[in-house]
């Protein structure tokens, strides 16, 4: 028997390719076996003996081609992949190529496998990738509507699934802390003069069936509830985050609870007891409820509808209408006025000599912002360098003609006091004319100091 595992290709063709080609090497096999078969009956002699180990080797290989013929035309019946059809085809195309070969007839079979093996073509590799979108859409609208969510929460909830089977189980619980933490979910378990009840509304905080206390205590003892005090002296009961995760993993994995209260409490006492523990400290031990897995924890996240995002979506819109105002009645919306046409670089005229530029016109961007440091900065340089400006320009004359080079630094010196003195109104007497201070102060000659001598 043929044994040898051919496969096909690695481009995938259509499924009546390979049918086709394996119902062709079939009969292509059964021919040589044929051909083999006569020459045997018309055989005389010495040559008989030969031809009929002829036939007897190709017989097996045409008998195995025409079985995987017919598992490729039975293929769909089967439910096998179009992978698996492929491999049909090769190996029946193996099959008759060794039965021609056996039968010592022209071997013509292998001429078949290069339909199986070449490359796809542009139109059926199209075609492929729209039946693979098709039955993709299909399958994803098959999913929503049976889960009524998208992909990513689909995956989230297979994810709190997992965390589920994880952690409900070790909480070690029963259907009655299950009951106690829907009780508080509905915000109507509340506490008073030491009973516990949930109420059949949130308000008045009086009467309401009767709801286990110690389940309640070991819920509030572990942090899976939370209180609060109202006016009239009530305990109002309330779902803490952990609570919240811890009751959605328990919804998801009911599975994981304890048939009953002494089942749990032994289970929880196996867990948390240690060998240094005395008897009664184990029982104790047994008795406290343990905080949900931190893992989970953190991990768990609600997922979200279809429905519920619609409806989300529908709220944002809604809210953002009212933070822009909202439809007014009768009056109109108001558009910004229509801007006049900018004419380009190239097709504005340049502007004549003492015409000034406006800013529509100016296509150079400012460098900094008009009001930054910047700004600041560059505008005290301007003015100051405008007031230098104009003192240069004033037409002062000092008398440095017969001075050397020292009194002239002193005359420079006492310049600069005069003009600030004429700008400063109220300076001193001393500094009014440039003449008379330059006269006043300035050094005695070497006569007048011989003089005074």
């Amino acid at each position: 028997m043929h044994d040898r595992h051919e496969s096909a290709g690695h481009d995938v063709l259509p499924s009546h390719t390979y049918v086709r080609v394996a119902q062709e090497a079939a009969s292509l096999a059964v021919g040589a076996a044929d051909t083999a078969m006569e020459a045997v009956s018309r055989a005389t002699g010495r040559t008989a003996a030969r031809l009929e180990r002829r036939m007897h080797a190709a017989h097996p290989h045409a008998l195995q081609a025409q079985k995987y013929a017919r598992w490729a035309q039975t293929w769909q019946e089967d439910d096998v992949s179009v992978g698996t059809l492929a491999n049909y085809a090769s190996r029946a195309i193996a099959c008759a190529a060794d039965a021609q070969a056996a039968a010592e007839v022209e071997v013509t079979a292998t001429g078949l496998r290069a339909q199986v093996e070449r490359p796809l073509t542009a139109q059926e590799r199209a075609g492929r990738e729209r039946a693979a979108r098709r039955a993709e859409a299909e399958q994803e609208a098959q999913e929503r509507a049976a889960t009524g969510m998208d992909a990513d929460n689909r995956d989230i909830a297979a994810r709190n699934r997992f965390y589920a089977q994880l952690s409900v189980a070790e909480l070690g619980w029963t259907a009655g802390h299950v009951r106690v933490l829907e009780a508080a979910a509905t915000g109507c378990l509340y506490i008073r003069n030491g009973v516990v009840r949930r109420a059949p509304a949130p308000g008045p905080w009086s009467g309401g069936r009767r709801i286990s206390k110690p389940l309640a205590q070991a819920l509030y003892a572990a942090r899976f509830l939370a209180s609060t005090r109202q006016d009239d002296g009530a305990l109002v009961l309330t779902l803490s985050p952990m609570g919240e995760r811890a009751l959605a993993l328990a919804r998801l994995y009911p599975q994981g609870l304890y048939p009953d209260k002494q089942t749990a409490h032994a289970a929880r006492t196996a867990r948390a007891a240690r060998r240094w523990m005395r008897s009664d400290e184990k029982k104790e031990a047994g008795r406290r409820l343990v905080a949900l897995d931190p893992g989970a924890l953190r991990l768990y996240r609600p997922p979200v509808t279809l429905a519920q995002q619609e409806a989300r979506a529908e709220q944002d819109a809604a809210g953002q209408w009212e933070d822009e105002g909202g439809y007014c009645p009768g009056v109109l919306t108001p558009r910004p006025a229509a801007r006049p046409a900018v004419a380009g670089p190239a097709d504005a005229p340049a502007p004549r000599h003492g015409q000034q530029t406006t800013g529509c016109e100016r296509s150079q961007p400012p460098r900094f912002h008009p009001h930054g440091m910047r700004a600041r900065r560059q505008r005290q340089k301007d003015a100051a360098r405008s007031c230098d400006y104009a003192e240069e320009t004033q037409m002062v004359c000092f008398p440095e003609a017969g001075l050397g080079v020292s009194e002239r630094h002193t005359g420079s010196r006492r310049s600069r006091r005069w003009r600030w003195s004429r700008r400063v109104p109220g300076a001193s007497s001393w500094t009014a004319s440039p003449t008379a201070g330059a006269s006043a102060t300035s050094r005695p000659t070497a006569s007048q100091t011989a003089g005074v001598r």
